[in-house]
């Protein structure tokens, strides 16, 4: 519960601070990630 309530304090705290180009940012990221990991599966 604790650890919770300061997940959800830092959430509010970055969508405060325009969060939405951080969260493509990071979302970006994952996918080039995926994406990378997808292609070395089919590769082998």
């Amino acid at each position: 519960r604790v650890i919770w309530g300061w997940v959800h304090a830092r959430h509010l705290s970055i969508r405060r601070e325009g969060g939405l180009r951080i969260r493509a940012e990071m979302f970006g990221q994952l996918t080039s990630s995926l994406e990378a990991a997808w292609s070395k599966l089919r590769k082998e």
